[in-house]
């Protein structure tokens, strides 16, 4: 969502989309990530495949780990991001 929210924000030029999108980022790094664990498998540890069934709930998924570092770089070197990703010319 918060990488959603940051092309949002560049494509329709809405600051307010980026600020949620920090917001979000923010968020999950102060409530989400796998920090007193020797044993982690992902840095976000309180990931939900499934909620409706009760599968994967409270579990490590890669794509939130990828998600998150994303958004995180997405934040700090837009620039970069973008020429990576093929979003600006080089």
């Amino acid at each position: 969502m918060a990488c959603g929210l940051l092309d949002l924000a560049k494509a329709a030029n809405r600051p307010q989309y980026r600020e949620a999108a920090i917001r979000i980022l923010t968020a999950l790094c102060d409530t989400c990530l796998t920090t007193k664990s020797a044993r982690a498998e992902a840095i976000v540890a309180r990931g939900t495949r499934n909620r409706p069934a009760e599968d994967g709930v409270e579990v490590s998924l890669p794509y939130g780990d990828y998600y998150l570092l994303e958004g995180i770089l997405r934040v700090l070197m837009p620039k970069e991001i973008d020429k990576a990703i093929g979003l600006s010319a080089v």
